[in-house]
């Protein structure tokens, strides 16, 4: 699903991983059917192209949904790694992150190796 809106950008933020937090607000009212369009999109990944323009044409719309886009960005196994990372200094634990990283691959790792029916190991 695509999401097109004309907006203001409000407000941006530095979070503990150098990511950005980036809020937009919509230029107008938007309906119940609007917000839940937006509602379903919310915790998926995608691409944001942001123009100071006040609008696309169709034809614009249309080129741009026509091109194939590599997400870049962290990989899954970054993104698990640095959350580990803020949680092991969040929580304050006394062990070295490579030692506190390592115990908790191996929960995860052991998490779903039990989730394996006996026949298949």
């Amino acid at each position: 699903m695509n999401l097109l809106k004309n907006v203001i950008l409000t407000r941006a933020n530095r979070k503990a991983d150098k990511s950005i937090s980036i809020t937009f607000t919509t230029c107008l009212e938007q309906d119940s059917n609007e917000f839940m369009k937006i509602d379903e999109l919310l915790s998926t990944n995608g691409i944001l192209y942001y123009s100071q323009k006040d609008s696309l044409t169709e034809d614009e719309v249309n080129e741009i949904n026509k091109v194939d886009i590599k997400k870049e960005g962290k990989s899954k196994s970054q993104r698990l790694r640095n959350t580990l990372f803020i949680l092991h200094k969040e929580t304050g634990v006394k062990e070295s992150f490579n030692d506190y990283y390592a115990e908790q691959m191996e929960n995860i790792i052991n998490h779903f190796k039990n989730k394996i029916p006996n026949e298949t190991i």
